[in-house]
């Protein structure tokens, strides 16, 4: 399993569920919201790695955002009109 520089599951265990299938625990508790956050309402042709290459300047940092919104477990969850938290740049530390 690749992982990339920056990720936050670097220094992850790897854990194998039930069926056999391995897979790395997120080491990073979820974002809290902050009054400095952004809100956006999600458009068609939006994506999250789309996003944080436009707010963050890296578009692998779309786990960021993905965290900030526990109500979706994955990109694939995300509507068109849906409103994401898009924690502000400044209090990410990655």
């Amino acid at each position: 399993m690749a992982i990339y520089e920056g990720s936050r599951y670097i220094g992850s265990k790897t854990l194998i569920d039930k069926n056999g299938i391995r897979y790395l625990k997120s080491r990073k508790p979820k974002i809290k919201p902050h009054k400095d956050d952004y809100i956006i309402q999600f458009k068609a042709g939006d994506r999250l790695d789309l996003l944080a290459k436009r707010f963050y300047g890296d578009s692998q940092l779309q786990w960021v955002i993905l965290d900030a919104n526990p109500e979706y477990f994955s990109p694939l969850d995300i509507e068109v009109g849906d409103y994401l938290v898009i924690p502000n740049p400044e209090r990410i530390d990655v």
